[in-house]
């Protein structure tokens, strides 16, 4: 029913692609929302030319601008211009550009390779924080999780570090937190990490402040209280 209902949307859009299927890591692509179109040859243009590459390619779209991206990064990180190619992609955040959701992990990759865990690290908490990582409705489970493991393997002294740096929303702001969408994934964390007091604190504390919300409202008795 949900495959019929995306090919409606796709022959009323006029044959725009629609995702059909989860990727590896167990989310559905954000890309594939757009019309194909052909893209600059990236041997084409070096990493110093990262800027002209994306005009050639005339994409506009911030979430456009990644799958641009994907094929360009992939042909120069297999190259002995890796690192080259990596900082104009760092230049090109610095500047304000968006990256596309998809690279965020990938990025963090290479910059592993490159750098090691303490230069990596930020890139992992970007890629979290691009790709939604605390929100049950926007990424999979399965996606999260893959970054825990490495949290836990390799930043295990950042587990906390790791919340509060990802509780961020992608434009900016300080604090980017709701309950109903992040406290049960939160809570998992935390149980994940091995951090069951922690956890259970969380979830107290939560079901106390939803009771606390709601306590000033007069809830009318439900008529099956009487049905005996």
């Amino acid at each position: 029913m949900f495959a019929n209902i995306l090919e409606e949307i796709s022959n009323f859009l006029g044959g725009v692609e629609m995702p059909k299927k989860e990727d590896e890591n167990g989310s559905v692509p954000t890309s594939g929302l757009h019309q194909e179109k052909s893209l600059p040859d990236p041997p084409n243009y070096p990493p110093e030319n990262l800027q002209q590459y994306f005009k050639e390619a005339k994409v506009f779209n911030p979430y456009e601008r990644g799958t641009c991206l994907t094929p360009w990064l992939e042909y120069w990180i297999g190259t002995d211009k890796k690192e080259t190619a990596f900082q104009a992609i760092v230049k090109e955040e610095e500047r304000g550009g968006r990256l596309g959701l998809e690279n965020y992990d990938r990025l963090y990759e290479i910059a592993l390779s490159l750098y090691g865990k303490s230069e990596a690290y930020p890139w992992l908490v970007k890629a979290h924080i691009e790709r939604g990582g605390w929100s049950r409705n926007y990424t999979s489970e399965n996606e999260a999780i893959r970054r825990w493991k490495i949290v836990k393997q390799d930043y295990p002294d950042k587990w906390l570090d790791f919340i509060k740096d990802t509780m961020k929303s992608a434009y900016g702001n300080e604090l980017n937190f709701s309950v109903h969408e992040r406290v049960v994934r939160l809570v998992k964390y935390c149980i994940f990490m091995e951090q069951i007091d922690l956890a259970k604190q969380i979830a107290e504390q939560v079901v106390a402040s939803v009771l606390e919300l709601v306590s000033p409202i007069n809830l009318p008795i439900p008529e099956w209280l009487d049905i005996e």
